[in-house]
């Protein structure tokens, strides 16, 4: 039997208009009576919290004590693994049920209604399901099943191998920094299991009895609890539900005893801790060194208490402060490495990341130390804790949701954080009356000036790993030695353009043109420039935050007018000139100012291949500001040599992260002679050397040089008649300085190969997985290049997406892919019609899983998919016709560029509707037929690369 636990309200209401009233005993807080709290005779517990905004759907969310830091030393990741093993072993419920099945039909959930995350110190499964009782007893059968049901068969444990191998991967691999530094703070911290040095045959051959050790050894009733948020009609019918599922589950006798890992620290005489990391493509270019300097604090917290959550707010303050304020250290001083501060999430550590390359290790630590010894000296700024203030307490004023509710009882039930009554509003008085010198003496009390634990990431084999932590700690103490004067904040600038400019931008005369777009105007301004203005309607689908404005300026002309020399300073030219700024004010500043009016504020230049432009985002209150700093991009670009030099620098960052990834797209893209595309990764890299500073500038002028040629779009919840207003005014002024003329046929020869079949390409960098992307491409006609082909051509890949992910994955029992998607591409440069399956997987897999998706292709040909998988496919794909002001600024702008049929929301969904297994059948037959296009790029390096840029 359950036993409830009865929450007596002590807050009087006096106390929440007094954040300070010392009256009120600070040793506990009683849980918020809104939450049905309770906990069953085996130690399970539950909350039940109804959410005002949640409609008739329950998120339900089962929570294991048991993560990354309750690995023993030969589990390492087992924790990861055992949460797959979770949702694909359950004698009754697993996750394979959810593609196209008759049970996931009747209960109207699709394939994102059951996930899952493994952290440090918890693992959270989330099922999201209508509140009805079939899918209710669905979710509870799935969680019985991990906690009493799961079968350990080996063709389970061994066909998940693969994928977990593949996920790896495709979030980086064994090596990358986020590992790297994950493993420094299991060390600091003294808790989980340090890596293998080969990860890959670990994965590969760890026996299951490990897997089947930290199962029985966490995942017990009285480690586990559950949260259920949304539409809750009748409490008590399902608090009797949990009980008859879940309070006769028994814990182990003799339950191991749980090691909480949250604010300790290893308490040995080593305080310096390194990891190697794999030597990488970008190091070629640059050598990146991760410097992790820990700062514990000295505060015995209470979680569950008033003085534990104003210690936790002001550390959010004090990391928040700090953090922009490196920011603004690194703008002001050119610092030529980063630096970034945040608590470590689950910890008692101040942790301050110094990013810096190979030579530069003494300057970064001292100049940091120095930053962090000026912030500790004098402490946060009465302007900045206002800042901070005005950042932090929209969040306090925001009505509650289900993702407030799901993240306050997580803690609550992972940490005992306090979650009274009234919290947010607890914390909002809190936040009001909080000084700048409270959060100083607080800062200076709990947290010295050097660091108590320092952490190393380097590659193998480099210099920097012989380091003694006596010479790190000696470059600490020289930066902290070093005098400091108090931080001044830069200025902002008073505004964009000068009043007296503003003054003589006439407004001018204009016409209305006719305009197929539903409730849309177009307007020719006396420059030649084009208005669409698209306003939302009271009819309107679309939901948006109130007073959004997106907008969208195209040019129909862009790199390809210019010679092949000229290639990379065109396509580069808009990030030189967004780096530089506009008119005399630097990127700095400019941002600076931007963020004074609104922090989602902001305009940015594009040059594509065929296409130049220019997207921002403002309201109703900034959109001057934005139309302004359009105006300056087009006529006052900054021109900065220094800026340049920055932009230079910092290309092996922007260009070579997942390098393997943006390499093998960039081949493809080569390949099939898509002319929209702009290359990335090592091809953009190569290109830097090729841009010239003059030239990049001379283009970007020629480009933005017609305002005639332009088409604006604004899109959202605006005033039509301000909006039009504003244009004239700033728009309407821009000038028409040259014409341009493009040779169409310049880079037809020089770029691209359409004759290419298929490729094989080997990975820049290391990798342990083979990516392959298998291409359907069909010629459009004049009969196929229609919206309702393409909605088809969309469905089916959707129908793809679920039958393959099916039977590759879930169904397989050799393993496959992490992850398989199928996408539709409609390339309107080149007239195809494109489907397009991307997957990844270990190179050993590839030939037996190529086989495996044509035998799925077929089933779908052949019309032998079920019902239950269309109708399922179908309730999907209409959830993804959302419409938000993103994508239909998008289709406005696509149907202008290709003069395509206009089509409404309520076309859209009854035409989707209106669809029969046999229209997919056909279109499969049509668009699926022949041999397709099949690119691979495999984990060795191949010198003989494609290099057409």
């Amino acid at each position: 039997m359950k036993y409830f636990i009865t929450y007596v309200l002590l807050l009087s209401i006096n106390f929440y208009s007094n954040a300070f009233d010392k009256s009120y005993p600070k040793d506990s807080l009683v849980l918020d009576p809104s939450i049905t709290y309770g906990k069953l005779n085996n130690g399970f517990q539950y909350y039940i919290k109804p959410t005002s905004n949640a409609k008739q759907n329950l998120e339900i969310r089962f929570l294991v004590k048991a993560g990354f830091n309750q690995e023993d030393e030969d589990q390492y990741t087992l924790s990861h693994f055992m949460e797959h093993i979770a949702l694909k072993a359950g004698k009754n419920v697993s996750t394979r049920l959810l593609y196209g099945s008759k049970l996931a039909n009747d209960l109207n959930i699709g394939r994102g209604a059951i996930t899952a995350y493994t952290a440090r110190e918890y693992t959270e499964y989330v099922v999201r399901i209508p509140n009805t009782d079939n899918a209710k007893k669905f979710a509870f059968q799935l969680l019985d099943d991990i906690m009493q049901g799961l079968e350990f068969k080996d063709a389970y444990v061994e066909s998940e191998r693969s994928p977990f191998m593949d996920e790896s991967e495709v979030r980086g691999g064994a090596s990358s920094i986020a590992v790297k530094k994950f493993l420094l703070e299991s060390e600091v911290i003294g808790c989980g299991a340090m890596a293998p040095v080969d990860y890959q045959n670990y994965i590969e051959h760890f026996t299951k009895d490990k897997l089947i050790r930290f199962y029985k050894d966490w995942y017990r009733p009285d480690l586990m609890g559950v949260m259920i948020t949304g539409g809750i009609q009748d409490i008590n019918s399902l608090e009797n539900e949990l009980n008859e599922w879940f309070a006769e589950i028994p814990n182990p006798v003799n339950p191991r005893i749980r090691k909480s890992c949250i604010g300790t620290t290893k308490q040995d005489k080593g305080h310096f801790y390194q990891q190697e990391r794999e030597r990488n493509y970008k190091d070629q270019y640059e050598i990146d060194l991760y410097y992790e300097l820990y700062f514990q604090s000295k505060s015995l917290k209470n979680n569950n208490s008033v003085t534990g959550l104003e210690n936790r707010l002001k550390e959010e303050i004090i990391s928040k402060v700090l953090h922009e304020r490196l920011k603004l250290l690194k703008e002001t001083e050119n610092w030529p490495f980063e630096a970034i501060a945040a608590f470590s999430d689950g910890s008692s550590f101040l942790n301050v990341q110094v990013k810096t390359q190979e030579g530069s290790s003494q300057e970064a630590i001292r100049g940091t130390m120095n930053a962090l010894q000026q912030f500790r000296k004098y402490g946060v700024l009465k302007e900045e804790l206002i800042k901070i203030k005005n950042r932090i307490l929209p969040f306090f004023e925001q009505q509650d949701s289900k993702s407030y509710w799901n993240s306050e009882i997580r803690k609550h039930f992972l940490n005992q954080e306090a979650l009274p009554a009234r919290k947010k509003e607890f914390l909002k008085n809190y936040l009001d009356q909080l000084r700048a010198k409270d959060i100083n003496d607080y800062l200076r009390e709990n947290y010295n000036a050097m660091p108590s634990h320092i952490g190393l990431i380097a590659p193998k084999a480099h210099p920097t790993l012989d380091l003694e932590e006596d010479t790190i700690r000696s470059w600490i103490n020289d930066g902290l030695r070093q005098e400091v004067a108090n931080f001044k904040i830069p200025g902002i600038p008073s505004s964009l353009i000068d009043s007296k400019v503003v003054e003589n931008l006439k407004a001018h005369r204009f016409t209305s043109l006719p305009v197929n777009i539903t409730n849309a105007k177009k307007y020719k301004l006396a420059n030649g420039l084009q208005l669409v203005l698209k306003p939302l309607a009271k009819d309107d689908y679309m939901s948006i935050p109130k007073g959004e404005i997106r907008f969208l300026g195209i040019r129909q002309k862009g790199a390809f007018c210019f010679l092949e020399e000229d290639y990379f300073s065109a396509i580069n030219a808009p990030q030189i000139v967004y780096d530089a700024g506009v008119s005399n004010i630097d990127r700095a500043s400019l941002n600076r100012y931007l963020k004074s009016k609104d922090p989602y504020l902001y305009a940015m230049p594009y040059i594509h291949n065929q296409e130049t432009g220019i997207q921002g985002q403002a309201t109703m209150k900034t959109l001057e500001t934005a139309l302004q700093l359009v105006y300056l991009y087009f006529t006052d670009p900054n021109k900065n040599d220094a800026a340049f030099k920055r932009w230079e620098r910092a290309n092996p960052s922007e260009n070579l992260e997942d390098v393997n990834q943006k390499d093998f797209r960039t081949q493809i893209e080569l390949a099939l002679g898509h002319k929209n595309f702009l290359p990335t990764g090592s091809f953009r890299m190569q290109g830097v050397s090729k841009t010239d500073f003059d030239r990049a500038y001379a283009v970007y002028q020629s480009l933005f040089g017609k305002a005639s040629e332009f088409t604006f779009i604004f899109s959202g919840d605006f005033d039509q008649q301000k909006v039009l207003e504003l244009s004239n005014k700033y728009l309407g002024n821009l000038p028409n300085i040259q014409d341009l003329i493009c040779n169409k046929n310049l880079h037809k020869k020089d770029f691209f190969d359409n004759d290419l079949q298929s490729e094989v390409w080997g990975s820049p960098d290391k990798m342990n997985n083979t990516l392959v992307n298998v291409y359907y491409r069909t010629k459009i006609t004049s009969e196929t290049d229609d919206w309702k082909e393409k909605i088809k051509l969309e469905f089916l890949a959707n129908l793809m997406d679920v039958s393959l992910m099916r039977r590759l994955r879930l169904e397989s029992e050799q393993g496959g892919p992490y992850s398989i998607h199928t996408i539709y591409n409609h390339d309107a440069s080149n007239f195809f019609h494109e489907l397009v399956i991307i997957y990844s997987c270990q190179p050993e897999d590839q030939e037996r899983l190529s086989k495996e998706i044509e035998s799925s292709i077929k089933i779908i040909q052949r019309d032998l998919f079920s019902e239950d998988m269309f109708e399922t496919t179908k309730q999907e794909f209409l959830s993804l016709q959302r419409e938000n002001n993103y994508n239909r600024l998008q289709k406005i702008a696509t149907h202008l560029r290709e003069n395509n049929t206009w089509y409404t929301q309520d076309e859209l969904i009854a035409f989707i509707k209106s669809l029969s297994p046999n229209d997919i059948k056909e279109i499969s037959q049509t668009y699926l037929n022949g041999t397709p296009r099949v690119f691979k790029m495999n984990p060795k390096k191949d010198e003989n690369r494609l290099n057409n840029y």
